[in-house]
């Protein structure tokens, strides 16, 4: 038995100590408040307020982070492309890294390019199928403005989409707005 707000639960425990799957299974189901671990047997962290399924619902995507050698470049990128604008920059004092947030009047997602001083490697931002995505109210438009850019990497005529990439690679989805 374990204890959580100091009410006794049955947990089953693999031969490991980490729940088993039945456990698992039940705290999915609702039926534990959750799966205590050795840790925090006893202890009462903070009251269940919320149903799982409640706090599920309350959750807000809000920006993606990527990593970028050339800030200033890719700032540039995003303005141009996209129509975004820096909203907020921080970072230490002494200038070795750097979190920019930028976005633009059609969304409230952020992008967070985050740059670190020195950095000379190329980061791994995923690979090809790892990408943002922007439905574009004038999808021609922004082919053309996107074919003079010279950004365009990949376009999927049957679907009708198509990628672009930043300075650094992200790979980032085009496909029209909704009729």
């Amino acid at each position: 038995m374990s204890t959580w707000c100091g009410r006794a639960t049955p947990i089953r425990r693999s031969a490991r100590g980490s729940p088993t799957d039945s456990a698992c299974a039940a705290l999915a189901a609702g039926i534990l408040d959750r799966v205590s671990t050795r840790a925090d047997a006893g202890r009462c962290s903070r009251p269940r307020s919320r149903s799982s399924k409640e706090a599920i619902t309350k959750a807000k995507f809000v920006h993606r982070c990527t990593h970028v050698l050339d800030k200033e470049k890719t700032i540039a990128f995003y303005e141009k492309a996209l129509g975004f604008h820096v909203v907020r920059e921080m970072g230490p004092e002494d200038g070795s890294w750097t979190n920019t947030f930028m976005e633009n009047d059609a969304s409230p997602f952020q992008l967070e390019l985050t740059w670190n001083r020195g950095r000379t490697e190329p980061y791994a931002n995923g690979g090809d199928d790892t990408h943002i995505a922007f439905e574009v109210d004038d999808y021609d438009a922004f082919h053309r403005l996107h074919e003079e850019m010279g950004c365009i990497v990949f376009e999927n005529h049957a679907m009708g989409l198509y990628f672009i990439a930043d300075p650094e690679g992200q790979r980032i989805e085009i496909i029209p707005a909704k009729a």
